[in-house]
């Protein structure tokens, strides 16, 4: 099992959409699951690509507590089944 916390969200929409839109878009949406979308997309095209199958799941409740601990409270946003 393989775990991605992406750490860098309001910087990935600041790049793409410019920092006033940005804080508007955290503002009014679920910024962590729109970057989640668009990684899991791009990681599906890849493993389609190299023939891996593998099912993504976008997840809330995850809490990384450092030392290698992981707090568990998993509500599924949203799965893509793709074996």
């Amino acid at each position: 099992m393989v775990i991605i916390e992406i750490t860098n969200v309001e910087e990935i929409l600041s790049a793409k959409i410019g920092s006033f839109a940005a804080k508007i878009v955290q503002a009014l949406a679920d910024d962590e699951g729109k970057v989640e979308e668009v990684l899991i997309k791009e990681l599906q095209a890849n493993f389609q690509e190299r023939g891996i199958k593998a099912n993504l799941f976008s997840v809330t409740g995850l809490d990384m507590l450092g030392n290698g601990r992981l707090e568990v409270n998993v509500n599924v946003r949203s799965a893509n089944m793709m074996s």
